[in-house]
């Protein structure tokens, strides 16, 4: 399909004529012949931000960069904001008001990923060890990323483990964080966090309740911290790239 669609590019190069959608990275998959360097535009869209949902323009990264602080007349608080952050940004999450059945679609999404799009992008040996690698990675969320480790939970080698992490980064599950530093070569091999790039589906593949939050108050910092980072990252992907800045430089500069 690619190649027909370049043919009909270098014929007709009026922008717009084609738009592809898909849950995976189409230029990461093995069989895609073509990448149609110089023919199209990536546009990576995350989860729905807080922002999004509600209909609202967010400045806080436009005004973070002009050295100015972003003021809010409205806030969430309380059960408000632990709704929102299980209900995290997908739609069909966002559009379940029932949470039993907001955590059986997560659970279901997650489940046909493992079983259908990692087979697409990617041949693992241990296909069957993924739904296990992905609840070890929900427990490490937010944390230091340390593969040794996080593969010994389940027989894994650390370059398996990163091997079986970067396909789940392609599905756009999850995301590595640079660490800040001056010199740019350590930002490349100082250890990253990994993050979760949605609350909701990392509520669910953790097995956390808003019962168990009522109970056992120290599981929320984990969802929250995750909640935090997929709205600025769904900021960044939708503004700062056109301004020329870098994710460590954001992180860097708004503190």
């Amino acid at each position: 399909m690619l190649r027909a669609i370049k043919k009909t590019i270098d014929v007709d190069r009026r922008p717009g004529r084609f738009l592809l959608t898909g849950s995976v990275n189409a230029l990461t998959l093995p069989q895609v012949s073509d990448s149609l360097a110089g023919r199209m535009q990536v546009v990576n869209l995350l989860p729905l931000s807080p922002a999004e949902i509600g209909d609202k323009k967010p400045t806080l990264l436009q005004k973070a960069m002009a050295g100015k602080v972003a003021k809010t007349t409205e806030y969430l608080i309380g059960d408000d904001l632990l709704d929102a952050v299980f209900a995290g940004g997908y739609p069909e999450m966002i559009q379940r008001r029932d949470r039993q059945r907001r955590r059986a679609w997560a659970r279901s999404s997650v489940n046909a990923i493992v079983q259908r799009d990692v087979r697409d992008i990617a041949e693992l040996e241990k296909m069957d060890q993924m739904p296990r690698l992905l609840k070890v990675l929900a427990h490490h969320s937010g944390q230091l990323t340390n593969f040794t480790q996080i593969g010994g939970q389940i027989g894994f080698d650390d370059k398996t483990t990163t091997k079986y992490v970067a396909v789940l980064e392609q599905l756009f599950l999850v995301r590595r964080l640079e660490p800040w530093f001056r010199n740019r070569l350590k930002r490349l091999v100082k250890t990253p966090k990994l993050h979760f790039l949605d609350s909701g589906l990392l509520a669910a593949i953790l097995g956390t309740t808003e019962e168990r939050i009522g109970k056992d108050r120290s599981v929320v910092g984990q969802l929250l911290e995750t909640f935090a980072f997929a709205e600025v990252m769904n900021r960044w992907i939708g503004w700062p790239r056109r301004a020329g800045f870098t994710t460590t430089e954001i992180r860097i500069r708004t503190k």
